[in-house]
């Protein structure tokens, strides 16, 4: 999948490089579905805030079992983990795609979807600011923006011409 960056219109780069520096925080200790948690939160882009619920007591201290993002002190969206994997493909720290695909570092050649987001909209604003993480903030910033994306990101899909058939 390739992506042309646009410019971040309506963002402060400022805030947002102060936003990728800053930590997951303690936040308070609660309980969810029958197990003590703590909960972390870390800014985000926008004003946004990620609420990431973690299992304090299980084998698995890293478990997240819940991530809320808010806005305004408001949810905008909740997140229900129900199965926590572990295991050696769940802690795979290598993100680069295996070496018999034989991926190329050039996408025009072989490209998949291209998404077309020439300027910011309401509905991709949240995409945008994701992709614009993963391509030049810290790794773990970059993480909690992919968290806090809705599960059905919108796109808007643009219909090809119809051919002149006469």
């Amino acid at each position: 999948i390739t992506y042309d960056y646009p410019t971040q219109a309506g963002v402060d780069e400022e805030t947002l490089d102060a936003a990728s520096e800053q930590a997951l925080t303690f936040f308070a200790v609660t309980e969810l579905h029958g197990e003590d948690c703590g909960i972390f939160i870390a800014p985000l882009a926008r004003g946004r805030w990620i609420h990431i619920w973690v299992d304090m007591e299980s084998d698995h201290p890293d478990a997240f079992l819940r991530t809320e993002v808010r806005k305004a002190g408001i949810i905008r969206r909740r997140t229900d983990i129900l199965r926590w994997h572990t295991g050696p493909d769940a802690a795979q720290q290598d993100m680069s795609p295996p070496t018999e695909w034989a991926c190329e570092r050039n996408p025009a050649k072989a490209q998949l979807a291209h998404f077309g987001l020439r300027e910011m909209e309401d509905w991709n604003v949240e995409l945008m600011d994701a992709l614009h993480a993963l391509r030049v903030q810290p790794r773990g910033f970059a993480l909690l923006e992919v968290l806090a994306l809705a599960g059905d990101v919108n796109l808007m899909v643009e219909e090809p011409r119809l051919p002149e058939l006469w």
